[in-house]
């Protein structure tokens, strides 16, 4: 069953913070006392390779603590060729991030542009452990244990004789002691297929993640694993009713074990939407496509949320950025 939520600005409240920069910054997961996320903005480093497919460089992982300043910014929206200026809320929807395998970013500023002349909040990236040379993120942090489940670019390609790509797979980082860890493959990779998004419940006995393998309902599902004694058990597509043959995305299980999840298959406002599964007395599923302010005619995704805050990823403003949420 899936219900459709009334716009309610009353109730939810959406903020443009200052974690962002000009380039694209996404996939938001929470860390100790803070956030860690993806951006592709200019690491200084010097290490990551150009995305040829886009043009931009490949996401580094960054890390801010919640004791930083974190401000809500007001950024003015400016349409090139033009001399409209317009509030966030009547901006057009783009076409980023809509590929089938998550995130596809542009390879020039598309319209509108941000102007902002405020200053962003300084970032840290985060450690070696977290950086390789293509795309880092996103994950998930297991408080419990420490360990992190991490969405890496494979370096094998495809063996089909059709395509010729480098897939998503998911990597475990294994905490070893304080700030050790040990990068472990996770055993239902494949070379032939993305396996992404990771998503693990409080107690860290169900991990759900996205994937575009074989034989599913179309574009990408989510599926889940089980842990048992030998590890974790096979993955299980989670169905039809989660499941459509559009794309599901970004799973988050929050600490009441409800599932959030991106969805452009699901009816909603358009584009990747977000969406609120839960377990009925039944064991049925009920779907609610969240209200707006959190959903617009843009990608929205990557939402995570922690009793009455927490924060998303959306295009709404050409290129892909945070946001805070705020329950009311």
């Amino acid at each position: 069953m899936i219900s459709r939520a009334q716009d309610d600005t009353t109730r939810w409240k959406v903020e443009f913070i200052s974690v962002n920069s000009l380039s694209n910054d996404y996939g938001p997961a929470f860390y100790k006392d803070g956030l860690m996320f993806s951006s592709d903005r200019n690491s200084g480093t010097g290490v990551k390779v150009v995305d040829s497919g886009s043009g931009m460089p490949f996401s580094c992982l960054y890390l801010v603590d919640f004791s930083s300043t974190i401000q809500s910014l007001n950024p003015v929206i400016a349409y090139r060729n033009t001399n409209k200026v317009r509030p966030p809320d009547f901006t057009e929807a783009t076409s980023n991030d809509s590929k089938t395998l998550g995130h596809s970013r542009s390879q020039s500023s598309p319209d509108p542009l941000i102007i902002q002349s405020k200053k962003f909040t300084k970032v840290k990236l985060a450690g070696s452990i977290f950086q390789t040379r293509y795309n880092d993120g996103p994950l998930v942090h297991a408080a419990q244990s420490g360990d992190f489940y991490i969405t890496r670019n494979s370096p094998h390609k495809s063996s089909s004789k059709v395509t010729s790509v480098n897939h998503l797979q998911l990597k475990i980082l294994k905490r070893i002691g304080p700030d050790y860890y040990n990068q472990q493959d996770f055993p239902y990779n494949s070379n032939d297929f993305s396996t992404m998004h990771p998503a693990i419940s409080l107690k860290e006995d169900l991990l759900i993640f996205a994937s575009d393998a074989p034989n599913g309902f179309g574009g990408t599902d989510l599926y889940y694993c089980s842990k048992t004694p030998n590890g974790w058990s096979r993955p299980i597509n989670m169905g039809e009713a989660i499941n459509t043959a559009g794309n599901e995305q970004f799973p988050f299980l929050d600490a009441n074990g409800h599932l959030y999840f991106s969805s452009d298959g699901h009816p909603g406002k358009g584009k990747l939407d977000i969406f609120l599964a839960k377990l009925n007395a039944n064991k049925a599923w009920h779907i609610e496509n969240m209200p707006s302010p959190i959903n617009s005619t843009a990608d929205d995704f990557g939402f995570i949320i922690s009793g009455q805050s927490g924060y998303l990823s959306s295009n709404r403003m050409g290129t892909d950025d945070i946001y805070r949420v705020i329950l009311r």
